[in-house]
């Protein structure tokens, strides 16, 4: 033990111990003059900087109303009110390291026609306008049979179902909705049982609990359609007045040279991918390191990981990689809010 221990202390280069950011302020750090990397100045907490970015952007949305990152700004204002507005570009603002990974010589429109495809948003009024045409006459039907069915709960809804019949898609589907769901969106109660029967026959009675199961399942998928057009928009407001938010505080740091950590991985990431860089800091760090020993894994972030990866893939096929010793339990991640991902222990 003593002389495995004499023999760290005497290896050269020395032992390095650090952070995934103090490894990343190393590199960064032996970037070429190229770069335009030197001379930046790292910021343990950007608070102040992102303040002063969100004055700066709310004064241009102020002086430019019609700007499309102003509008959807006040769509997220006035959906979401000024405290979780701030909070949903803000996490766009600590995640924009991986937003650059994702974006990578893609615009913000890309961005969007990609969630377009995910989510498959529809216009409300014909999501309403198709369920009257597809199940109108159903309603109808339904509505005939809560009257019969002579339920103060069950005339109530059907009154309202008939008399909707006469307004317009939207006013019906709600009245629908009212009649079949609860206000929580779940389906309302309704069992066969020996009073049922009694009251509407056995006929009426079996085709009362199909409608009502048929119709609330088609008033669902209305819904569910509603809600991703909802998340959608939600998104759609929230990049493009995010990115709009995100250009104003790179140019601000750029003015200033300045650099916090969450731009420390993103450089690194760049520095390791862009050929251009790539070879000189490869050979910085060939000449350096030999076992790498990784602690706590399970609180390594996507990008990190990438990193990594990014450094070891770039040797050939006649040269030593340095072997690499991962300890961590993802059971004991903690640091979701710091963008930990544990899956990425199970990937690694």
């Amino acid at each position: 033990a003593r002389g495995l221990l004499q023999a760290v202390f005497d290896a050269q280069p020395a032992i390095t111990i650090t952070t995934f950011h103090g490894w990343f302020a190393r590199i960064v750090g032996a970037a070429p003059l190229t770069s335009g990397l030197s001379g930046n100045t790292l910021v343990e907490s950007g608070r102040q900087i992102t303040e002063e970015a969100w004055q700066q952007f709310a004064r241009r949305c102020a002086r430019e109303p019609e700007w499309a990152s102003a509008q959807s700004l006040r769509w997220l204002l006035r959906e979401l009110g000024t405290a979780n507005t701030r909070a949903l570009l803000g996490r766009l603002l600590a995640r924009r390291a991986e937003w650059h990974a994702l974006c990578e010589h893609r615009d913000v429109e890309a961005v969007i026609d990609d969630l377009r495809s995910f989510h498959d948003p529809r216009d409300p009024r014909e999501l309403t306008a198709g369920f009257v045409v597809r199940h109108g006459a159903a309603l109808q039907d339904f509505a005939g049979l809560l009257i019969s069915n002579q339920i103060a709960s069950d005339l109530e809804a059907g009154r309202a179902l008939q008399a909707a019949h006469e307004a317009d898609a939207d006013v019906l589907f709600e009245a629908a909705r009212a009649a079949l769901l609860r206000q929580d969106d779940v389906p309302r109660a309704r069992k066969h049982s020996a009073a049922l029967q009694k009251r509407l026959g056995a006929g009426g009675a079996a085709r009362y609990l199909d409608l009502h199961a048929r119709l609330a399942q088609a008033v669902l998928d209305v819904l569910a359609q509603l809600a991703e057009g909802a998340a959608f928009e939600l998104n759609r407001h929230g990049l493009i007045a995010g990115v709009a938010l995100l250009e104003v505080l790179e140019r601000y740091k750029r003015e200033r040279r300045l650099m916090d950590f969450a731009d420390l991985e993103w450089h690194a990431d760049q520095l390791l991918r862009e050929e251009s860089e790539a070879a000189f800091i490869q050979a910085r760090l060939d000449a350096r390191y030999r076992h790498i020993l990784l602690d706590e894994f399970q609180d390594t972030n996507p990008l990190q990981w990438r990193i990594l990866r990014a450094w070891l893939d770039a040797y050939d096929a006649t040269q030593e990689k340095p072997r690499v010793f991962l300890v961590g339990d993802p059971k004991q991640s903690i640091y979701r809010f710091r963008r930990a991902e544990p899956r990425i222990f199970t990937a690694a």
